[in-house]
């Protein structure tokens, strides 16, 4: 990766008191492909008249044997070099300028150079600014203050003095340990979002940080994402090149079914109270049918096809089954002949099978149970354009929210699934792996 330097030039600039100055000595550690320096009038004039700033590059490029480009950014007509609000502004202009033409480099601040104005210009943009940039101090030779300016400057005899032109140079550069404070605020909202698994609010708000977040973390919470809209497939490709796994089950039946059921319980967390009495209706006839297969010990698909991802019952495999399954959907206690043997499945058939294949009557209590729920809330969905709030699904059904999702859940020790409640911790796991990544 390309490095850039982006550097005020200041009184002791280029090599002062036979050491290097602040912008030649970064540039001799980091080995730059490119120096951008920013002169006020008065290094104008001393650039001028000997050019020592580029001259003294030159031969530090030569020294090191690395091309090193510059550009002067001249302002001859600027004095007055102590008003910070000036070169806030122009400092940020100038480093969005050095990004659009370096698009894939690091971008260097020198924070030791230039006046005060200057160096906090450039030390606040590092800490504050949108841009990533990477902010170098340099400490004075032995920790002492530089001597003043020679009156005659000679670059090639300033040059052929340097101290810092031996093997053994001291590097007093030290990188700035802080992070940028506007990243890290952004950081804190993108937290904030991934645990209330507002991943699409998350996945926003990163993108316009990517200079500061690392490709694992961006696909691992576009995985999260498709986690949650049950996209399994893209979920997968954007988290299996790390080796990460993020559901608790992997069987394909079972996963749905389990996956489903947590996108349930973050409906209730995020307060979408309407969309999760939508959502139990679809949930309730999936665990229905498992319940009635275990203990019929049937295969749903023997007696169904699916009509445009629809499943539907077969006429045909009804007829040619066991017998039971079409006499008791379609007996006295059930549809009492009112049977379309090539409707959609219903929640309601499986009542009346489980109620005649289960001999366990703890088994059709709770699946009575939770249908009267689920009927009560699928009528409001369907019939009520009305704000819904879990006090209105308790006024509706006589349970709060997190209580019919807990009968919802007890159903599963009925049917073969291998369940364990600490799959609802699931997506609470995934959201802190997801963070600690950035």
């Amino acid at each position: 990766m390309k490095k850039i330097l982006f550097t005020p030039i200041g009184g002791t600039d280029p090599i002062r008191g036979s050491y290097d100055g602040a912008f030649i000595h970064i540039s001799r550690v980091i080995k730059p492909d490119k120096v951008y320096m920013y002169l006020s009038k008065e290094m104008v004039e001393k650039e001028e008249a000997d050019h020592r700033y580029t001259k003294t590059l030159e031969l530090l490029s030569k020294h090191i044997e690395k091309n090193i480009e510059y550009e002067l950014i001249k302002r001859p007509n600027l004095v007055d070099v102590h008003i910070f609000d000036d070169f806030f502004d122009e400092f940020k202009e100038i480093i969005k300028r050095i990004r659009k033409e370096n698009p894939e480099s690091e971008i260097y601040v020198n924070v030791s150079s230039g006046s005060p104005a200057m160096k906090s210009s450039v030390q606040i943009l590092s800490v504050l600014g949108e841009e990533k940039l990477i902010p170098i101090q340099v400490s004075t030779p032995v920790k002492r203050m530089n001597d003043g300016m020679e009156k005659d400057y000679d670059v090639e005899l300033m040059w052929e003095c340097n101290i810092d032109n031996e093997d053994n140079f001291e590097n007093r550069c030290k990188k700035s340990k802080k992070r940028n404070l506007a990243f890290q605020i952004k950081a804190d909202i993108i937290k904030e979002q991934i645990r209330k698994y507002n991943y699409s609010s998350a996945i926003d708000i990163a993108n316009g940080s990517k200079e500061f977040i690392s490709d694992k973390f961006m696909d691992l919470l576009n995985g999260a994402y498709r986690r949650l809209q049950l996209d399994f497939a893209n979920m997968t490709r954007y988290i299996s090149k790390y080796n990460e796994h993020f559901l608790p089950i992997n069987r394909r039946e079972d996963r749905d079914i389990i996956e489903y059921l947590l996108s349930l319980k973050i409906k209730i967390e995020k307060k979408e109270y309407a969309d999760f009495i939508r959502a139990i209706s679809p949930l309730f006839l999936e665990i229905s049918i498992k319940i009635f297969e275990k203990y019929s010990g049937l295969n749903i698909d023997d007696y169904t096809f699916m009509d445009d991802e629809i499943k539907k019952w077969s006429d045909g495999k009804l007829r040619n089954g066991d017998s039971r399954v079409l006499d008791i959907i379609n007996g006295p206690n059930a549809l009492n002949g009112k049977f379309n043997t090539t409707d959609t499945l219903k929640s309601v058939h499986f009542k009346f099978l489980i109620d005649g294949f289960c001999t366990n009557d703890a088994v059709k209590d709770k699946i009575n149970e939770v249908r009267d729920v689920e009927s009560k809330v699928r009528n409001t969905a369907a019939h009520q354009i009305k704000s819904v709030t879990d006090e209105y699904v308790k006024q509706t059904t006589g349970y709060t929210s997190n209580e019919v999702f807990n009968m919802i859940v007890d159903l599963l020790k009925y049917t073969n699934i291998p369940f364990s409640k600490e799959y609802l911790n699931s997506y609470d796991e995934m959201n802190k792996k997801i963070i600690d990544e950035l």
